[in-house]
C-alpha cells in the first residue's frame, strides 16, 4: 500500500497489487512480476471500519477499529494487510444542562454535562486528552460543593461524557450564571438562569369590562398573571 496502515477516520490509502509469476515447473521469476492493481478484486473484512474500491484498491477509513484488506485474482488470494483505523481527535466540547433555570435556595441542583466531539460532531468515545475543568466565576449564585471549579480526570470521562453537579447558593438572588468547561485547548460555556422564586402557575383572564360575546372584527385584551412561590413554600400572592 501507499500510505499508512494506521489512518484516522476519513483518510484514504491507495493499495497496489503485484503478481509474482513463474513458468510451469520453474521457480518464481521476478522478471515476470506485473502490476495487478486494477485486475484483482479488493476486499475489506470489515466494511464498517474501512471500505475499499473493489476494482481500484482505494481504501477509505470509516470508523475506529481494525479491518483486513486482501486482493484476489483467479482463485489466488494475496497476503492480508491489517488496517487499524483511529478515531478523529477531539475538536470541541459541547455543554448541556439538566435544566436552564435553578433556584438560589441552597439545595436546588443542576447537572452540567460536557461531551467531547470530533470535527464531524461525533462523540469521541475513547477520549484520552486533558482533564475537563468546569468553572463558574464565583459562588454568589452557585458552586461545585462550595468551590468555583470541579475537575473530571480524563480517565473518568466515560464514552466521551463528563458530568458535574452545580448547587444554587442560599442567597435568594436572581441572575445569570456562565458555566465554562476547559480541556487543554478545548473550551465551551453555557448560560444558566438563577431565580429566587419559582413560577407555580399562570392564570389568564379577560380585561375588566370586556365581553366574551364577540362579533367579527371585535378585539379583546387578555391579561396573564403569574403565581410564584419560594422553594418548599406555598404560593405567595405578594410575589
Amino acid at each position: 500500500s501507499r500510505g499508512s496502515t494506521t489512518p484516522v477516520v476519513d483518510e484514504t490509502v491507495q493499495f497496489n497489487a503485484v503478481g509474482h509469476y513463474r513458468m510451469t515447473g520453474q521457480s518464481v521469476d521476478p522478471s515476470l512480476d506485473a502490476d495487478l492493481t486494477g485486475s484483482v478484486t479488493w476486499r475489506s473484512s470489515d466494511a464498517t471500519t474501512g471500505s475499499i474500491g473493489s476494482s481500484t484498491g482505494l481504501f477509505t477509513a470509516l470508523a475506529d477499529g481494525t479491518t483486513n484488506v486482501t486482493a484476489t485474482l483467479s482463485n489466488v488470494t494475496s497476503n492480508g494487510v491489517a488496517m487499524v483505523v483511529a478515531p478523529l481527535p477531539a475538536a470541541a466540547i459541547r455543554l448541556s444542562s439538566s435544566k436552564g433555570t435553578f433556584n438560589t435556595n441552597g439545595t436546588d441542583t443542576v447537572t452540567v454535562t460536557g461531551t467531547v466531539v470530533d470535527a464531524k460532531g461525533s462523540v469521541v468515545a475513547n477520549y484520552t486528552g486533558a482533564d475537563i475543568v468546569f468553572a463558574v466565576p464565583n459562588t454568589n449564585l452557585a458552586s461545585f460543593g462550595g468551590s468555583t471549579t470541579a475537575t473530571v480526570a480524563a480517565g473518568n470521562v466515560v464514552n466521551g461524557v463528563a458530568s458535574v453537579t452545580l448547587t444554587g447558593t442560599a442567597a435568594d438572588l436572581d441572575g445569570s450564571l456562565l458555566v465554562s468547561a476547559n480541556a487543554g485547548s478545548l473550551s465551551a460555556d453555557i448560560q444558566l438562569a438563577a431565580v429566587s422564586k419559582i413560577l407555580d402557575s399562570v392564570v389568564i383572564s379577560i380585561a375588566s369590562g370586556a365581553s366574551t360575546g364577540l362579533v367579527v372584527d371585535d378585539t379583546v385584551q387578555f391579561n396573564a398573571v403569574g403565581h410564584y412561590r419560594m422553594t418548599g413554600q406555598s404560593v405567595d400572592p405578594s410575589l
